[in-house]
């Protein structure tokens, strides 16, 4: 609409940012970054942004996924679910892994994961999960109100660029 004005608010996972792109006017506070307000912008108008931030977070990734249904004659459905190579897609890990220093600084949280929660239906039993290896024992199982809770740690922690297959 003309005479209408338009202002971005760009929320970051860190107030750690390195650059972005200068578009007039904009502002950085904390972790939000405001672009605008604008004026008179024509209809489906882009104008490309980039922000570079430090973050993080573990970015855990599944490259291919498959899933079965089946339907019985009697009404029972069974779902099985496929996961194959988890990767961590975040930043990759410099340098070597230290079992040791990850013990040590592990309560501080950091750029890996172990743990990955699925909250299944209420309905869901007979749940089994494994991988190439066979059986997860590091596993729970839990029914909260919205669901029933899977957790599964990994055989290792997954840092960036590490993946399973």
């Amino acid at each position: 609409l003309r005479g209408s004005k338009q202002s971005t608010t760009v929320k970051l996972g860190s107030s750690s940012v390195e650059d972005w792109t200068q578009l007039k006017p904009s502002s950085l506070k904390g972790s939000s970054l405001k672009l605008g307000s604008y004026k008179d912008v024509d209809a489906f108008a882009t104008s490309p942004l980039r922000v570079h931030f430090e973050n993080n977070a573990p970015f855990a990734r599944v490259t291919h996924v498959t899933k079965e249904i089946e339907v019985s004659h009697w009404g029972m459905v069974q779902v099985e679910e496929l996961y194959r190579d988890l990767v961590h897609s975040g930043a990759k890990l410099r340098g070597s892994f230290s079992r040791l220093d990850y013990q040590m600084q592990r309560k501080q949280g950091g750029p890996s994961f172990r743990k990955l929660e699925a909250m299944l239906p209420h309905a869901a039993r007979d749940v089994y999960y494994r991988d190439q290896i066979g059986n997860i024992s590091t596993s729970a199982l839990r029914w909260e109100e919205d669901g029933t809770l899977l957790e599964l740690l990994t055989r290792f922690p997954m840092f960036g660029g590490w993946r399973t297959a």
